[in-house]
């Protein structure tokens, strides 16, 4: 039974002594930003502290699987680094990409800004939940069955389409290492995936509303037509996992419970975490030397080049965590500074597709490659967060995505309208895309799922008005033939 949370009062002991340690910890964060120096023979027990603290964080919401991996993934782009660090030693490097970002002063800010970070997260999460409860005669019953049968035809059709546009995209993976381009889908739009990701999770939305059986089976089809044939062999990992875990969320939260991990999801979990960097070496293993062994055995090829290079590399962790520390380097030897949300009001002037705007600004991935930087990713959170805003960065852009996902999370659960559904679908969509890559791809993702929203709306409206003209027609047909049928039968 999910417990109602009226307001600020309803705050249990548990919470408010997590709230206060990672208070504890965001403060030992932001001394170790104005003093390096306080904490330079004991940097072990710090980060040990840090640790506890995150480990609480995720224990704590072992019972919503959405909850934790947005505080796993906020953390471990930034932890990670300082793991290396304490552990290897100062000199130790943390991803292959750019050495000269690696510096111990680098990290450190890196840690610093990550346990702020934390204590925004759990705050955000925790208010957006604020004044909302459950309660039968506000939840939303907006669709009768017709209208989620309509959905669910037309959100398969969409993800058979996109599969197919997906997988036309490049050649499998065995002959490029990436292969999916997205300038080659239709008119260059970007945001195909995140498309057929929020198809996929409607479709399953409306086999939960009729509970049919040959439905799922379908959707399970095209579905792995999809992610496997048009995503995954194209050498693309993300967006496969995105909507698989989405599909996860909204399968317990259609039935009003919490997307909990029990023992086997947790197992798939890590699974999943072991296949996301396994295959990522996969992905590249076409172009090094890479053995069999190394490809499907975890930690042995990290281990092998720790051994040679004094190299912890990660794979995808290792390459976002490099997009933090360069952001941080570049700001630290004035190639640029502070741009006081630039690139958050750029996010205006990007939503028109490029062929309607193709003098939209660029990717801010390309800040790197710019100052003749490299990386393996995007531009992490709190990257961002850090460029746009400095030290406050960390604490206000976590806290208010947090907030937004929570708001959006509990408001689905509760209400149960396809609206507050499909603001959750936008994150959901590119859930992996948007923690670790690019915050911009939140935004675009909302406004994609608004566009679908009042598009799948209409359609349901004009075919309920058509339906609705079709009676009066029905009844007069019926009137008309009704005499003659009379005269027949007394003739014969």
């Amino acid at each position: 039974m999910i417990s109602p949370t009226p307001g600020i009062m309803a705050i249990k002991l548990p919470t408010l002594y997590l709230l206060i340690f990672n208070l504890f910890n965001a403060f030992l964060g932001l001394l170790c930003l104005y003093d390096p120096g306080f904490f330079a023979d004991a940097y072990l027990p710090l980060f040990l502290f840090s640790g506890l603290v995150l480990c609480w964080n995720m224990f704590d919401k072992f019972r919503n699987i959405l909850f934790l991996s947005r505080t796993f993934f906020l953390a471990v782009i930034g932890y990670f680094p300082m793991a290396v660090k304490v552990f290897a030693g100062p000199n130790a490097l943390f991803s292959a990409w750019e050495p000269r970002s690696q510096d111990f002063s680098v990290v450190i800010i890196m840690y610093a800004l990550t346990s702020m970070a934390l204590l925004a997260n759990e705050v955000g999460l925790r208010c957006g939940r604020l004044f909302l409860h459950y309660d039968q005669a506000t939840a939303s019953a907006e669709l009768e069955k017709k209208g989620y049968d309509v959905l669910f035809w037309v959100s398969l059709l969409l993800v058979a389409m996109i599969g197919f546009q997906s997988a036309s995209q490049g050649q499998l993976r065995t002959s490029e290492a990436y292969s999916l381009d997205y300038e080659k889908t239709f008119l260059g739009l970007g945001n195909y995936n995140a498309i057929g990701a929020i198809m996929m999770m409607t479709a399953l939305l409306s086999i939960k509303r009729d509970k049919s059986k040959v439905k799922l089976v379908l959707l399970t089809v095209v579905a792995g037509y999809y992610l496997i044939w048009g995503i995954l062999l194209r050498g693309a990992r993300q967006d496969v996992i995105t909507p698989i875990l989405g599909c996860y969320i909204v399968y317990f939260i259609a039935d009003r419970k919490l997307p909990v991990i029990s023992k086997k999801t947790f197992a798939v979990c890590v699974f999943v975490f072991w296949f996301g960097l396994t295959f990522g070496r996969l992905r590249m293993s076409a172009m090094s030397n890479l053995s069999f062994k190394d490809v499907f055995v975890l930690f042995t090829y990290m281990k092998d080049r720790a051994l040679e290079s004094d190299m912890y590399d990660l794979d995808f962790i290792s390459a976002i965590s490099t997009t933090f520390s360069n952001t941080i380097y570049m700001i630290q030897n004035n190639f640029i500074g502070f741009s006081y949300g630039e690139s958050y009001l750029d996010f205006i002037l990007r939503t028109p597709p490029k062929f309607l705007y193709p003098d939209r600004p660029e990717d801010l991935a390309l800040l790197f490659e710019n100052h003749g930087l490299i990386t393996g990713g995007g531009v992490f959170e709190l990257a961002e967060g850090y460029l746009n805003f400095g030290i406050l960065g960390a604490l206000i852009v976590p806290f208010v995505i947090s907030f937004v996902i929570s708001r959006f999370f509990w408001q689905a659960l509760f209400r149960q309208s396809l609206w507050r559904y499909f603001l959750l679908f936008a994150f959901l969509s590119v859930w992996l895309r948007g923690a670790l890559y690019q915050t911009f791809a939140y935004y675009k993702s909302i406004i994609t799922a608004m566009i679908m929203y009042v598009g799948l709306k209409i359609l349901l409206l004009v075919m309920e008005e058509l339906k609705t003209c079709a009676r009066p027609r029905a009844r007069t047909l019926e009137k008309s033939s009704g005499p003659s049928v009379m005269r027949i039968s007394e003739n014969g």
